[in-house]
């Protein structure tokens, strides 16, 4: 098999996506099928394992090209944003995509299941998590699937910082796992 970086190149000896073909050499070459990261992130492992290595993390509302679902679980496939390539939990994919038309502009927001910060929780989204809003009610933005969010914690897709060392910024202080 041809020498390749295997973090971005959606080959493995088993199998290549379908737009490889002709530049590596594989016994099966798959087209992939379009996917969205559901939970509020998903890790990207390099094997079908909860204890693998962890080389990336698939954020709520990213397209994931999955190229196989194993019986364990696991789908294998390739994050459209970053190229990056791995095994994450197929639970946390779904095939219901709506086109995201806001993102997470705040380091950490919640997702409710109505509009009441009383109700538990459904999931934590990160700093740049993408979402599809329909509508609004009071101070909450309101998704697609009806799950409901804080509008002040949005900006629209199209929206790009002009300052990334104030978005950096926003991070100091914050104790990070792998920190001593």
């Amino acid at each position: 098999m041809t020498s390749f970086d295997r973090r971005i190149t959606a080959a493995r000896p088993d199998r290549a996506a379908l737009s490889l073909k002709g530049q590596i050499e594989a016994p099966l070459y798959v087209e992939g099928v379009r996917k969205i990261v559901f939970d509020g992130s998903a890790d990207m492992r390099r094997e079908p394992y909860p204890d693998a290595l962890l080389d990336t993390e698939a954020l709520h509302g990213e397209i994931f090209i999955e190229y196989e679902c194993d019986d364990e679980g696991w789908s294998w496939g390739q994050l459209e944003r970053d190229s990056y390539v791995g095994f994450v939990p197929s639970k946390a994919l779904t095939r219901d995509e709506a086109p995201p038309t806001h993102r997470i502009s705040v380091l950490r927001s919640f997702l409710y299941g109505g509009p009441s910060i009383k109700l538990p929780p459904m999931a934590a989204l990160s700093l740049g998590s993408r979402v599809s809003i329909v509508d609004y009610k009071d101070q909450f933005a309101i998704t697609h699937r009806g799950h409901c969010l804080f509008a002040d914690h949005l900006k629209p897709i199209e929206h790009l910082e002009k300052d990334f060392v104030s978005v950096a910024e926003r991070f100091l202080g914050i104790h990070l796992p792998f920190q001593p």
